[in-house]
């Protein structure tokens, strides 16, 4: 791929390669690119891959919908293939990332000066106006940001200010006081029923301030604040579900209230997901004694560490299509090997069945049934087995009795 994230709207360009570890030649017919989001991309090929080699075998181009949800997505890359005389297909998933274009604006207030940071947090070029709206005026700025760029703007005024950034369909707008104790800026995002909800509060202010933060009408939280810029941190268990009416008071010589809505999310959307991981590792461990390797679901195990500990909705979708790319992995990767590994009618369709499976407990109790006539074996005892293939080899070459050699000499490979 030419790009490592993308954002909605752009066009991927995928070059596909295939090597060639065995010892007869490839030839790659078809190739079928189906991206999770639909509009699947295919087209007849004719390549040939010499054995201990690779080639290109195309390139092509995927259009990221407009709507594509941040996070990773799975693209299907399926291979039709002939190689000594029959035909057989192939197919890989592939992990993309998507990332939407997004800005970050954070204001503060000197005196009489507002000074905004506006920065591309996106992976792809910003267009935009930056307005400052103040009694009596208004000040546009046009703006082009690169991915990472980050651009300060100024600007004297007294009173209440907006300022305004819109472009390529983004809208973040701060509103600022310039006054004794000013809000710079708050964060706070929904929060999982039985954790804590964060709330981050910079304030510039003149003298000593007060932070109440107040939850459906009861103090939950409170912190002081010394004359300059602040930053606070204010707390609240949130165990209940539902959306919660906040209240954070800013208080100096007077009191200013900033109030917003918290939602806290059902856990059972949590815990199903933690319940399906933990059913995956069950599958891998179940799998490994059949050589298939459980590293691809580190970055998974690493997301579902963090979203237990800190129930952060922010990363629950880019956790859950982490678990589904490590589950369609799974069952790709057994799938494709076990299915090999047996002529068995029987063990065919369950392998069949493991793949079609929706939940890992259907996958397992599916794969549990298929007997493998030619086991895939560890990869810890492919040195052994190599060395009791040389040292046979060189028995047969160096005893001279008739009868020995007539035993070995249909020791041949087989494809």
């Amino acid at each position: 791929m030419d790009k490592q994230v993308y954002s909605p709207g752009d066009t991927a360009n995928i070059s596909l390669e295939l090597r060639n570890t065995g010892d007869t030649s490839i030839s790659v017919l078809h190739v079928r690119l189906s991206p999770d989001w639909g509009n699947p991309v295919e087209k007849s090929v004719d390549v040939s891959v010499m054995p201990k080699s690779s080639s290109i075998i195309g390139s092509f181009q995927l259009t990221i919908p407009k709507n594509a949800t941040k996070g990773q997505h799975i693209i299907l890359i399926l291979l039709k293939m002939r190689s000594g005389g029959s035909e057989f297909s192939w197919e890989v998933p592939m992990p993309i990332e998507i990332a939407p274009r997004d800005v970050s604006l954070n204001c503060s207030s000197f005196d009489s000066t507002v000074s905004c940071d506006l920065m591309n947090r996106g992976y792809s070029q910003i267009n935009g106006t930056l307005s400052f709206i103040y009694e009596g005026g208004r000040k546009n700025f046009n703006v082009t940001l690169n991915p990472g760029e980050l651009r300060n703007f100024l600007l004297q005024a007294e009173g209440n200010v907006t300022v305004l950034f819109i472009g390529d369909g983004i809208r973040k707008s701060v509103n600022i006081s310039v006054s004794q104790a000013n809000l710079l800026f708050m964060s706070y995002r929904p929060v999982f029923q039985g954790y804590f909800a964060n709330i981050t509060v910079s304030v510039n202010s003149t003298s000593k301030a007060s932070l109440i933060l107040e939850v459906d009408g009861k103090t939950v939280d409170k912190a002081e604040v010394e004359r300059g810029i602040s930053t606070v941190l204010l707390r609240w268990l949130a165990d209940e579900k539902g959306e919660h009416n906040v209240t954070v008071r800013i208080c100096s010589s007077a009191c200013s209230d900033n109030r917003f809505v918290i939602k806290v999310l059902d856990r059972k959307d949590l815990d199903d997901l933690l319940l399906k991981f933990k059913k995956i590792k069950e599958a891998w461990e179940l799998l490994k004694s059949r050589g298939i390797s459980a590293e691809i679901c580190a970055a998974a195990e690493n997301d579902v560490i963090l979203l237990n500990r800190t129930g952060d909705p922010s990363i629950f979708n880019r956790t859950k299509d982490e678990v589904d790319g490590c589950f369609l992995y799974l069952k790709s990767s057994a799938c494709n090997l076990l299915g090999n590994s047996t002529s068995d009618p029987e063990s065919k369709k369950y392998v069949e069945m493991a793949r079609r499976s929706e939940r890992p407990e259907d996958f397992i109790g599916n794969i549990s049934l298929v007997k493998a006539e030619n086991p895939v074996y560890p990869v810890y005892l492919i040195p052994v087995i190599l060395l009791a293939v040389l040292s046979m080899l060189f028995l047969a070459f160096h005893r001279r009795k008739k009868g020995f050699r007539r035993k070995y000499s249909g020791f041949k490979y087989r494809r």
